[in-house]
């Protein structure tokens, strides 16, 4: 009993009920063109529905995937600043992010160095964070980084 009441509170929160509900409008697709990506793979890089942003996951420049420190850092910091533009491109910044997930390689290799770049971005009070470690990317990626934010204001910490 409490699996389904739970599950129709979620489906009622969810951006398609809102929508079928008659709140809001239709959701609307930011087409920003991925140059790493084949045009043959199609999919939005951001939807927006209501006030709510889900991004596509962002991999950033081609590394190798026993690259050194410092093509990795810079691997990590071209993911933060593709994010950072598709944001911008949907009118909000990383303070109205409220979801963060990241999928890398080489787990407890790549940790130190992408917390450490994630925090230039990601400032206090923060979102929530899922990280995962995988086996597979799409070739020439080590990490890929997605996104959700709320366009109805930044984050505060709960009072």
């Amino acid at each position: 009993m409490h699996r389904i009441a739970a599950l129709a509170v979620l489906m009622a929160m969810s951006p398609l009920a809102a929508l079928s509900a008659g709140e809001g409008t239709a959701p609307e697709v930011f087409a920003l063109r991925d140059p790493n990506v084949p045009e043959t793979v199609r999919y939005a890089p951001v939807v927006r529905v209501g006030d709510m942003l889900y991004l596509s996951g962002v991999t950033g420049t081609p590394v190798a995937r026993d690259a050194d420190d410092e093509a990795l850092t810079a691997n990590f910091v071209s993911i933060f600043e593709e994010v950072g533009a598709r944001l911008a491109r949907a009118g909000a910044t990383f303070d109205h992010v409220v979801t963060v997930e990241t999928y890398r390689l080489d787990y407890l290799k790549t940790f130190p160095l992408f917390n450490e770049v994630k925090n230039r971005y990601i400032k206090a009070p923060y979102p929530t964070w899922t990280d995962v470690g995988v086996s597979e990317l799409p070739p020439g990626a080590v990490a890929e980084l997605v996104v959700m934010a709320w366009l109805g204001g930044v984050r505060r910490e709960a009072e």
